[in-house]
């Protein structure tokens, strides 16, 4: 095996070659540096768990802003970076309109003795970097690989994968790497469709639309959806996704891993579930799931409960969040189909979220 030192002395001089680094083994490593695996790191360090951290973008990718219920708060002060949430000034909202067929109501989210209830529309590159200067300030870091190669096992457990000519071993691998799925894929497992082909775009404009009062639209169409969210600044984030197969936009048909834990693994987030965005609040739920993932570690490692009970826990707790969005939308989509004037819900299916927020969230307060 050739030290770390040994690869950095000798990794430019002519005609050097190395073939693998083997790093030591940590207690959990995570492929993404996203919300979901920065929330899982963040849990770990904070709990004294050694971390490897490693992330292929150079820098993050060009995302749709996302729309955040009040119900998020509770999380981000428990990641410690609710201060730094608010100093960036993202653009608060009230509620959210919704359209079909013309008509146009205003759901808020609610109130109470202190004013509205206000959600985010946060910008994910700004999210990404106060995440990631967390998971510095608590001592971790980031390794930045070109790619992932192979995954290793120890018997039938996942113990590690091998990226950018390292080896890297670890007691838990989880993968963060979005709907890409890296880690499923290498182990062959078996994604489960419950929608129509979806395609989805999104851009921003410069668009100020003063008739909106600064609160998100959700524009209903038989075909899909149009989501459009002033951003404060004279500007307009926006997303269209819409059903059925064709050249547009990307592919965002949604899909669950059931067996998104197992031995020595956990999927976390769009990794595990890709879920349509108007129901899914996807940084909400990879935020949680990569601090549910923390915490059914942490009672493993305590011996509180088995490998094969936390993984059973996970995945209920993700098949359960995907089965009750997928059957909610099959019943408004098939109403949207018989007449122009359904609407979604779409506050209610948020504030849903929110609730499951605040009953689901017990653990990390338990």
């Amino acid at each position: 095996m050739i030290s770390p030192q040994l690869a950095a002395l000798t990794s430019g001089l002519p005609g050097s070659r190395v073939v693998n680094v083997r790093n030591p083994q940590v207690d959990l490593l995570i492929l993404g540096a996203g919300p979901s695996g920065c929330a899982a790191a963040i849990c770990a360090l904070q709990s004294g768990m050694t971390v490897a951290l490693l992330e292929t973008q150079a820098a993050p990718r060009p995302s749709p802003g996302e729309t955040l219920h009040p119900g998020v708060e509770p999380i981000f002060r428990q990641l410690g970076v609710w201060d730094s949430i608010v100093q960036c000034h993202f653009h608060r909202h009230r509620g959210i309109w919704r359209e079909s067929g013309g008509l146009r109501v205003f759901e808020p989210y609610g109130s109470d003795q202190h004013g509205p209830w206000l959600g985010f529309q946060v910008d994910r590159a700004q999210l990404n970097r106060i995440l990631r200067a967390r998971v510095a300030d608590l001592g971790g870091s980031i390794t930045h690989v070109a790619h992932l190669v192979g995954v290793l096992k120890n018997q039938d457990a996942v113990s590690g994968v091998r990226a950018g000519g390292q080896t890297f071993d670890a007691r838990f691998v989880l993968d963060a790497t979005g709907r890409h799925s890296w880690l499923a894929d290498k182990l062959g497992l078996i994604a489960e469709k419950q929608s129509p082909t979806q395609r989805l775009r999104f851009g921003w404009s410069k668009d100020d639309l003063p008739e909106l009062d600064a609160q998100p639209l959700f524009r209903q169409r038989k075909d899909g959806w149009h989501w459009l969210c002033p951003l404060g600044d004279g500007r307009c984030a926006w997303v269209e996704l819409r059903h059925g197969p064709s050249s547009w936009g990307s592919e965002y048909t949604c899909r669950i891993y059931r067996d998104c834990a197992g031995p020595g693994y956990f999927l976390l987030g769009d990794a595990a579930c890709l879920m349509d965005p108007s129901a899914a609040n996807g940084v909400l739920r990879a935020l949680m799931s990569g601090m549910y993932a923390m915490h059914l570690i942490s009672v493993v490692v305590q011996r509180v409960a088995t490998p094969l009970q936390a993984a059973s826990g996970y995945k209920q707790w993700i098949g359960d969040w995907f089965d009750h969005a997928s059957r909610t939308l099959r019943h408004l989509w098939a109403e949207a189909n018989s007449t122009e004037h359904t609407f979604i819900p779409l506050t209610s299916i948020m504030q849903e979220r929110g609730a499951y927020v605040k009953n689901h969230h017990q653990w990390r307060y338990s």
